[in-house]
């Protein structure tokens, strides 16, 4: 018999668990900085315009972009649910006032932007959090946003083999079905699975920190 979905948090429960938890998610960076490092060598951000981030978070790798990869011209607009993520983002963005804008979300995935407006779509971390039919919806956002050539850049937390990975994954994924509240909806998925037609996948690896392990994936939109 197959076994029954993982339940997912609304959300509503999202919100109020990243308004409460949100301010310490930067703790996590060193779970996290070796998979954005390979995300930002394979996303070609150096020749970027305007990058759309859904799910911004603290804004630490928005800032990074803004900072040191984006050209001085580019353009940056982030999207998040959370009124305390949204809080810490703007705050840590504010000397990028001038070109870098961070946004409410209301609810299910649709991003209040022009068809074609962006040359990078970033969706770190938040993918996993999703239910698939929301995670794809996300990447249908993506494919309507994005100009031809432009690239989609995602991370999300991800199983592997490994002896102290899969050990990880079964107390995580127990926790999950305990309540997803206890490790802030996030189950261990695949982007490669959400992806449609109209995407040609260029970059795709796991980055292994401790018994975590992290999917860096770069597709780019075809024509």
């Amino acid at each position: 018999m197959a076994s029954s979905p993982a339940p997912r948090i609304s959300y509503a429960q999202a919100r109020a668990f990243y308004d409460r938890c949100g301010r310490w998610l930067d703790l996590q960076r060193c779970l996290e900085d070796a998979a954005f490092a390979d995300l930002l060598a394979h996303a070609d951000f150096a020749d970027a315009k305007r990058v759309v981030e859904f799910g911004c978070g603290t804004g630490r790798l928005a800032q990074r972009l803004l900072a040191r990869e984006l050209p001085p011209h580019a353009h940056y607009v982030g999207f998040d649910l959370s009124t305390t993520m949204l809080r810490v983002s703007r705050s840590r963005l504010a000397r990028f006032r001038a070109r870098a804008q961070v946004l409410p979300l209301s609810g299910p995935p649709r991003l209040p932007l022009a068809p074609g407006s962006c040359d990078r779509f970033l969706a770190t971390y938040v993918l996993d959090l999703l239910t698939p039919a929301d995670a794809e919806a996300v990447i249908r956002q993506a494919l309507r946003l994005l100009a031809p050539g432009g690239l989609l850049c995602a991370t999300v937390m991800a199983a592997h083999s490994g002896l102290p990975n899969r050990a990880f994954r079964s107390v995580w994924t127990a926790l999950h079905r305990l309540s997803p509240l206890f490790v802030g909806g996030t189950q261990p998925a695949d982007a490669r699975a959400w992806l449609g037609p109209g995407w040609r996948l260029r970059h795709c690896r796991l980055i292994r920190r401790f018994a975590v392990c992290s999917q860096v994936l770069v597709a780019q939109r075809l024509p």
